[in-house]
């Protein structure tokens, strides 16, 4: 199976790790009982590694028809990415569902109740 392996890195500058530390995310689909192995292309990116938190997660999605039926609109659990692109656009299709409109981006946040 191919798969993206997605990398993101954080350092101090965004005040989530110590100076001269870095935090790293390896995240992926994975298909095999060693999940791990399947990353180690990403670990061997990062070199040495002072500590890892290693965790699989099961992911779900509606079974609903996405609330067409029912106007019960269940998102599908986060996927492998580390940019929430399929989250993001998930959630804007949902509001759009709801409400009949598109999401404004460009919204003012202090008039958003001034409709």
């Amino acid at each position: 199976h191919k798969s993206d392996i997605y990398v993101s890195v954080q350092s101090s500058e965004l005040q989530v790790a110590p100076k001269n530390r870095w935090i790293a995310m390896i995240s992926a689909k994975v298909y095999t009982n060693e999940p791990k192995k399947e990353l180690s292309v990403a670990y061997k990116l990062l070199g040495k590694v002072l500590k890892d938190f290693f965790t699989c997660s099961k992911t779900y999605c509606n079974i609903n028809d996405n609330g067409k039926d029912d106007n019960v609109f269940i998102p599908s659990s986060m996927d492998s990415s580390t940019h929430f692109e399929k989250t993001t656009k998930e959630v804007m299709m949902i509001y759009k569902q709801i409400t009949g409109q598109d999401v404004d981006l460009n919204a003012n946040p202090d008039s958003i109740n001034d409709q």
